[in-house]
């Protein structure tokens, strides 16, 4: 279907666009905490400084809202106000960064029967060939960051069939996991779900060129991406989210609905079927039609001279030729017709003869199209999980520890600034004011000396800040299973 209005849906289209609609809403408002909690494992792994101590006691999902984006602990002495003056130190960046791989692992294709080898090594090819066409480093890179940061990522098939567009065939995206929504209450995998939905930023020109429509998103819950809980980004008012949801249809196969604003731009209910623009009346192809024009210049099909045409999906495809399999078997272009009994008659009775014709085969042989059965979407976790559908975070489980580590380096910060020499006044002594603004001075009642002035050197001790925070490094590369060799040490240093 071509981008239609809402307020133009009519029968299935608008019965699909109201329920997966309601849907989303549902979807999001379930997921939105797993969201908030993403984002504020992106603000641990790029560095947040700031560090608020919150008392023991459970709060809600509202009273959170107040902390979003900053970096809560809990204590036993109500909120107190210490504060990371700087994150000197992000531990867990360099621990993710010590184990990143972007390499692409090598295909393997095994065989269950040694007589299919040859086609697993044709899907070996096949794979490696679509691994090299399509520029999926970028990619990788991107994961091997995002996973281990919120639990998993997502990655989306499509197929390009666009004639204008060079590289056709399949095309693998890396999503986000912000930017997927996935049915609430399901969390064995993408394989188990009903419906999933996909958030695309983009912009209406951009909207307009693709699907030839202007949108409107004066819509309630159209925004732009959030950021927190609260509010959404204050952007430019071109900027907008395409809503891609797929779903499982009644017959079980896959359907695509996309709308943005108060436009569907696409609906497939049948996404996987082959679709083609064919006569209203006879079913002809309607690229027939393009040259055939009546005198006023429309395209009418030269079959049955119809004007009207509509979308058609394909279920079979029509062979022309024969088709030899890999193991020797043939597929005739034509079926073969059942032979057919003919009796002649004889010159005297009872010497009829019946004899078995074979009719010529005119009826082409029709393949079915193959449809996958899956979902286009591939999760990838970092660690299963129990209940949930993305896997364990690593910032998650040493982000205390990071907090920690900066707090203590915040007291080293401290002392080290503190200490130096301290000049001892007497009180009738006297100093020009640009002297005093640089050095470090106070002044003293009763003379330390005989002398005006005098000086103090001070030194705190911060051996036990640095081994401390030596110990909760080495704890926090324990957690995540990081050992030197990781870190480009050599086997058994720290």
């Amino acid at each position: 279907m071509k981008a239609t209005r809402v307020d133009e849906l009519t029968g299935k289209a608008l019965e699909t666009y109201t329920y997966y609609h309601g849907k989303y809403t549902s979807d999001y408002t379930f997921y939105e905490p797993q969201l908030s909690r993403m984002r504020h494992n992106e603000d641990t792994y790029s560095g947040n400084y700031s560090i608020i101590v919150l008392p023991e006691f459970d709060l809600d999902a509202k009273q959170l809202k107040h902390f979003a984006g900053i970096r809560v602990s809990r204590g036993n002495h109500g909120i107190k106000d210490l504060r990371a003056k700087k994150l000197r130190w992000l531990v867990c960046n360099e621990l993710t960064e010590a184990t990143i791989d972007s390499s692409i692992p090598r295909v393997k294709v095994q065989a269950k029967d040694p007589k299919m080898q040859e086609l697993a090594t044709l899907v070996e090819d096949l794979v490696t060939n679509i691994v090299d066409r399509i520029p999926c480093e970028e990619d990788i890179d991107i994961s091997e960051r995002v996973v281990p940061t919120d639990g998993g990522g997502y990655y989306d098939i499509n197929w390009i069939a666009d004639e204008d567009i060079e590289q056709k065939g399949i095309d693998i995206t890396f999503q986000h996991p912000t930017k997927v929504i996935p049915q609430q209450g399901i969390y064995s995998g993408i394989d188990d779900m009903d419906r999933y939905f996909i958030v695309i930023p983009s912009t209406k020109e951009a909207i307009e060129r693709q699907y030839g429509v202007e949108v409107n998103t004066a819509r309630a819950g159209d925004y732009a991406t959030k950021v927190n809980d609260e509010k959404a980004i204050p952007v430019l008012q071109e900027n907008v989210d395409i809503k891609i949801c797929f779903y499982r249809n009644d017959d079980g196969n896959i359907g695509k609905l996309a709308w943005c604003g108060d436009t569907v731009l696409e609906w497939y209910d049948d996404y996987y079927a082959r679709h083609m623009e064919v006569c209203s009346e006879c079913g002809a192809p309607w690229t027939l039609a393009e040259d055939n024009l009546n005198k006023k210049g429309d395209p009418i099909c030269p079959v049955c001279g119809s004007k009207k045409h509509k979308e058609s999906t394909l279920e079979y495809e029509e062979l022309t030729e024969d088709i030899t399999l890999l193991d020797g078997t043939v597929i005739p272009a034509f079926k073969e017709l059942p032979p057919v009994t003919i009796t002649i008659p004889g010159l005297q009775p009872g010497t009829e003869q019946t004899i078995e014709v074979k009719p010529p085969s005119t009826e082409p042989t029709q393949i079915p199209y193959y449809k996958p059965k899956s979902l286009p979407l591939v999760l990838q976790r970092n660690i299963s999980r129990s209940g949930q559908l993305l896997g364990d975070s690593d910032c998650e489980k040493i982000e205390e520890i990071q907090d920690d580590i900066n707090v203590l380096l915040d007291k080293v910060y401290d002392k080290i600034v503190s200490s130096g020499t301290l000049i001892a006044f007497a009180p009738d002594a006297h100093l020009d004011d640009n002297i005093l603004n640089s050095i470090k001075t106070y002044y003293t009642e009763r003379p330390v000396s005989d002398e005006l002035v005098s000086q103090r050197n001070i030194q705190f001790p911060i051996d036990q800040e640095f081994q401390y925070i030596q110990y909760l490094h080495e704890v926090a590369k324990l957690v995540l299973g990081v050992t030197g060799t990781w870190m480009g040490q050599a086997e058994g240093s720290n």
